[in-house]
């Protein structure tokens, strides 16, 4: 994957649009164009899916200017368009610099209590077609099957697009009266082949981030917080019976899920995984605040084979 321990040796400078958006609203939707990085999920360290680990994607985007309000709930949706772009330091192919992103998050908030939210989500990054229709090819990726391109050779023999996903569960539910919010993620780097297949082996190429946080007064003017996080990306048990390939890397797209070589989701990278406690005293005067963490970098390393045969 494109994913460089070091850049280079020299100094590095660059202009880009940073941190830059331009929103059309239109009755209960917004429509634009951002570079601004995107967050999907509840996590505090760590998005599995989208974050701030890496540099803004550049994409269109379509979403819900404010919730759809129902019996039912509150609905709230978006869907995005946009391209990755190769580091400096991943080969001299300049025919592969550039590959799509398409991927569509949905929450929901249900009518009986408006601190839960669920949500669900899906990116999918493919090779860019070198025809004339370009990353529109890739409008509908999120909501098509990309196959199980990292089990073996037979999917990459195909003359079809090379394709790779990541799929989300998350949800969050706050107890307002008490000061607490629990939440919670669960991916799903290769998409099942079958459903018997999911009911075999429901663990297969996942990952998930749980956490909490809780903030009561401490002092007059001044309260007590205290935050928690496990994310878990290692590689699962069936890698005695399935291709253990490592999350954020694919087969199939040889960049990874990658942006300018950073990975787009959790910060801690491929294959790894992270415990984290903080704990600050929150006022307006003066803050402060201890936070302890443990990384294990790329624990799927020692199921990857050094030598080819």
């Amino acid at each position: 994957m494109d994913y460089p321990l070091r850049f280079g040796t020299q100094p590095l400078s660059e202009f880009d649009w940073g941190q830059t958006s331009i929103t059309i609203d239109a009755g209960a939707l917004a429509f634009g164009f951002s570079t601004e990085n995107a967050w999907w999920g509840p996590g505090i360290k760590n998005g599995i899916l989208m974050s701030n680990q890496a540099a803004g994607v550049p994409r269109a985007f379509l979403r819900t200017k404010k919730p759809l309000r129902t019996r039912l709930g509150a609905f709230e949706g978006r869907w995005i368009l946009g391209y990755l772009q190769e580091s400096d330091f991943f080969d001299l192919d300049p025919s592969n610099d550039i590959r799509t992103l398409n991927g569509i998050v949905l929450t929901y908030q249900p009518w009986f209590d408006s601190g839960l939210t669920l949500g669900i989500a899906r990116t999918v990054f493919a090779q860019k077609f070198s025809g004339g229709i370009g990353a529109l090819a890739a409008t509908f990726d999120a909501v098509h099957s990309v196959g199980p391109p990292n089990r073996g050779e037979s999917y990459l023999d195909r003359r079809a697009r090379k394709r790779d996903q990541i799929s989300v569960l998350f949800g969050r539910w706050i107890f307002a009266p008490h000061g607490l919010e629990i939440f919670g993620e669960w991916a799903r780097f290769e998409e099942p082949t079958s459903f018997r297949d999911f009911l075999e082996f429901p663990q297969h190429s996942s990952g998930y981030t749980a956490g909490f946080q809780w903030v009561q007064p401490y002092e007059r003017r001044a309260r007590l917080r205290i935050q928690a996080e496990i994310t878990n990306l290692e590689p699962s048990s069936t890698f005695r019976h399935l291709n253990p390939f490592s999350s954020y890397a694919s087969r199939s797209v040889t960049h990874g899920y990658t942006q300018k070589g950073q990975v787009l989701g959790a910060g801690i990278g491929p294959g790894a995984s992270s415990q984290w406690l903080a704990l600050d005293r929150l006022a307006s005067r003066w803050s402060a605040g201890v936070f302890a963490g443990r990384i294990r970098w790329d624990s799927a390393a020692w199921l990857t084979s050094a030598v080819k045969r």
